[in-house]
């Protein structure tokens, strides 16, 4: 299976509309740095969907080789589950979560 992040494009700046118009007039700041806010947002989106790429293509190559050498579980070292928040930011709540859904049985703690 090929893994890939759930969406492509940033959205999360769209919301910045809202907020502002809703809290501008109590939070005047707001309305003067909408556009600064914004490409701040798309920014980190950005960077954050790259981070998550890079992270799957490496959880996709962990697990193909879990399942090779008949693991049951998700390797929880390095390399594992910790080698990929320490070097890739993937958060370790997201590779249990595919992990399990992948057919192991979570991450391996011990290991």
């Amino acid at each position: 299976q090929n893994l890939k992040a759930p969406c492509d494009e940033v959205w999360f700046g769209r919301l910045v509309d809202v907020v502002v118009s809703s809290l501008g007039p109590v939070f005047p700041e707001l309305e003067k740095s909408e556009e600064k806010i914004k490409s701040v947002l798309a920014n980190e989106e950005k960077l954050f969907s790259q981070t998550l790429e890079k992270g799957l293509r490496e959880f996709e190559r962990m697990l193909r080789a879990a399942k090779d050498e008949g693991k049951t579980r998700f390797p929880g070292g390095k390399p594992g589950a910790f080698d990929l928040f320490a070097s890739k930011g993937f958060p370790p709540d997201l590779t249990a979560l595919m992990s399990r859904e992948a057919g192991l049985e979570g991450i391996d703690e011990e290991e």
